[in-house]
């Protein structure tokens, strides 16, 4: 048997080999005198409305962005032909609007502006 014809099977299995000593189940354990973690709490049913000025932009942008797309969905539903477009932009409208109106919401919640966004 030629050495050639033997390296090529011999450096697989090496390689396979370390793959898999690499997979092994000897899992170490912490000292006894670790203590256990703390108890996870629970997040509070109402937690309380904090906002940076971060949230306030997003907030307002996205509004603007929901109008367009509100906007954009009434005229394809009037014009497109397509009863696949027309669905789509039903969907659109009656998802984004409660969407909106929450955003707007929390806002006014804030006491912070909410935009004008043209009429429909």
């Amino acid at each position: 048997m030629r050495i050639s014809n033997v390296a090529g099977p011999l450096a697989a299995a090496a390689v396979a080999g370390g793959l898999l000593a690499g997979c092994g189940s000897k899992t170490t354990t912490s000292p006894a005198s670790t203590p256990p973690p703390p108890p996870v709490r629970s997040a509070p049913a109402n937690p309380p409305q904090q906002h940076n000025q971060a949230d306030v932009v997003f907030l307002q942008n996205m509004i603007l962005h929901h109008a367009q797309a509100i906007a954009m969905s009434q005229m394809a539903r009037n014009q497109a032909t397509s009863p696949q477009m027309k669905d789509l932009a039903t969907r659109i409208e009656t998802e984004q609007t409660p969407q909106t109106q929450q955003m707007s919401d929390l806002l006014t919640t804030w006491g912070t502006p909410v935009p004008v966004t043209p009429a429909a």
